[in-house]
């Protein structure tokens, strides 16, 4: 299941196989204290099942970078300026690094068997090959029911997709069965937590919701201080104010970065428009004039056209054909 910046590619793959009778069955989920209710020997099994499966894909080992942090898969021979390491020795790190786990509590030393070791580089990696593995599992248990399914996660938050016939009972009872025999593909001290509320849901920093065909599947981004600028509340940095920025052209690529940011992970035609404006008054609550707002939106539709154009004018006043003030 897809990370956040293939979000949107799995959703157009998904509606590209949506026809005219079917629709989407659909649900969202919070893992529950992910981190701290994994046991280790189910950790292991993971860790034993990805390097099994290299191993059956013909690969021989990982090899790391002397120089950096880059690291893959070996097929052939160790490259020059890498280091190789079997995946024997992957498994017994993981072994070592879980077993000799240990907490300060009360005054006593307690060596913890439940749950991955908070703080370090590999506890991420670690909860999410343990979910990729229930995953891997639960889509290969639903027969011709998988070609129907789709889904995305990111750590502990998931979002499931399930076609179905339109006005069929007999499907749609298929599809919610799918769904909930999702709910049990986690380990048991997992606990799933509903998230989704009504026909749309915030998920990975959008806004997703299914519609009928032929939009299927739709996500809209939305602005992390979307919900306070009105009251000219801001609850996140998510940038930085105008005096602490050092150049026009270092300004301008952070707004643009946020443009970019709209149209990538939007599929629903006009649905940028809460995002534009919730970014250009946070622009002014930060200080920033609106000059720089409307440079960066004007470049912007320059390149991109369509739509954006219409922004153009709707939000700085310039005729995007004319480049002047209306």
């Amino acid at each position: 299941m897809k990370s956040t910046e293939e979000l949107v590619t799995r959703i157009k793959e998904a509606n590209k196989d949506l026809r005219k009778d079917e629709e989407f069955v659909s649900a969202a989920y919070d893992i529950k204290e992910m981190f701290c209710n994994l046991p280790h020997y189910v950790l292991m099994e993971a860790v034993r099942w990805i390097t099994d499966f290299w191993v059956l894909q013909g690969a021989k080992g990982v090899m790391l970078k002397n120089k950096g942090k880059e690291a893959k898969i070996r097929m052939g021979e160790c490259q020059v300026g890498w280091t190789e390491t079997r995946f024997v020795e992957v498994v017994r790190f993981v072994e070592f690094d879980l077993g000799c786990t240990y907490v300060m509590a009360g005054g006593r030393i307690l060596k913890q068997r439940i749950g991955i070791p908070m703080g370090k580089a590999s506890s991420p990696a670690l909860a999410c090959l343990l979910s990729a593995h229930a995953e891997f599992t639960f889509l290969n248990s639903l027969g011709m029911e998988r070609y129907l399914t789709y889904g995305a996660r990111i750590v502990d938050d998931i979002s499931i997709f399930v076609r179905c016939k339109k006005g069929d009972v007999v499907s749609k009872k298929k599809a919610e069965r799918v769904i909930e025999k999702f709910e049990r593909c986690y380990h048991e001290n997992l606990t799933l937590e509903r998230t989704d509320k009504g026909s749309f849901w915030e998920f990975l920093g959008c806004v997703v919701g299914v519609k009928d065909w032929p939009e299927g599947i739709v996500c809209a981004a939305t602005h992390k201080n979307q919900v306070g600028v009105q009251s000219g509340r801001l609850a996140f940095q998510n940038l930085q104010d105008y005096c602490t920025y050092s150049s026009r052209q270092q300004k301008l690529a952070v707004i643009s970065s946020f443009l970019y940011r709209a149209k990538r992970y939007t599929t629903m035609q006009g649905a940028e428009a809460v995002f534009l404006f919730a970014l250009k008054i946070e622009l002014r609550l930060r200080g920033f004039p609106d000059e720089y707002f409307d440079t960066a939106l004007r470049s912007f539709s320059k390149k991109f056209g369509g739509l954006w154009e219409g922004w153009v004018l709707c939000l700085t006043g310039w005729d995007c054909y004319q480049w002047r003030r209306t």
